[in-house]
């Protein structure tokens, strides 16, 4: 299994059901919070959370045209 790790940013609330749709999660108890808040206060804040997902693909990415729809940009992804 191979993780992921990669950075969205948007305004407003988080679109939760990403995380379903690209099977990912907060990578970390820090990234959580700031998804909670996004999802909890939406807002014109910008605001990056760093999110990861675990697979069999090597060089998967998240779907970004999928995130850009929502307002949200995938800025960077990496694999570990």
């Amino acid at each position: 299994m191979t993780r992921h790790t990669f950075t969205v940013e948007g305004q407003g609330r988080f679109p939760i059901d990403m995380l379903r749709y690209d099977s990912c999660y907060p990578a970390s108890e820090s990234e959580s919070c700031k998804l909670s808040e996004s999802v909890e206060n939406g807002g014109l804040a910008v605001r990056r959370v760093e999110l990861a997902c675990r697979n069999d693909r090597e060089r998967w990415t998240p779907m970004a045209a999928r995130w850009e729809s929502f307002g949200w940009t995938v800025l960077c992804c990496e694999h570990h």
